[in-house]
């Protein structure tokens, strides 16, 4: 019984004391998966003509993590605004041969409604919608618009108003233009992030 009272006390605790809109900010690390519809196939064809060699084969791997830098707006427990700076890990184009071995380095601008509730026991399950722009650091390689999904679990610290820590899934879809040809590529990531509101 005092285990419930003293939950009771915590949470109505939570909900009086915070301030639920206000700017916030915070920083992320995690995972990257990559989609590249047909890219590093169709380099291992060009290649293996050029070179009249059918035994090459060619694949790519990711090499470290995701880094993010979030800053937003909550409006209320339900609707915000966020922007995000994410840095991905390279994605390591190989072939058998090491004919045309190169990294691609994709980073994303993104701007976002994010959308959820805010529980009185500071857990707050949301989804974020939004465009942006990617960047990629290879020569003769060139994307531009993207569109931003992601979902999510926040939680809001009852003993430290303002801090908060995030479970997440984000990805942002674009279009890559090669050599005249265009590829529907996605790059994500699961991370981890902390953030305080101001």
């Amino acid at each position: 019984m005092k285990k419930l009272i003293l939950a009771t006390m915590i949470f109505s605790s939570f909900a009086s004391a915070q301030d639920f809109g206000g700017f916030y900010i915070g920083a992320g690390v995690g995972s990257t998966n990559f989609e590249d519809d047909g890219y590093t196939s169709d380099m291992q064809k060009v290649v293996s003509e050029l070179y009249n060699d059918s035994s090459i084969t060619a694949s790519n791997n990711i090499d470290g993590q995701t880094y993010k830098l979030i800053a937003g707006y909550m409006f209320n427990r339900v609707v915000g605004i966020e922007a995000q700076y994410t840095k991905y890990a390279p994605i390591k184009i190989t072939d058998s041969k090491s004919l045309f071995n190169h990294e691609q380095r994709y980073s994303s601008y993104t701007f976002s409604a994010n959308v959820g509730y805010t529980f009185d026991n500071g857990l707050r399950p949301f989804g974020t919608a939004g465009l942006g722009s990617i960047d990629l650091d290879e020569s003769g390689s060139e994307a531009g618009g993207a569109i931003r999904l992601g979902v999510g679990l926040e939680y809001y610290i009852p003993q430290v108003e303002g801090l908060s820590f995030r479970a997440a899934y984000e990805v942002d879809s674009f279009v890559l233009d090669f050599n005249g040809k265009e590829y529907n590529q996605s790059i994500g990531s699961f991370y981890a992030s902390a953030s305080y509101k101001f």
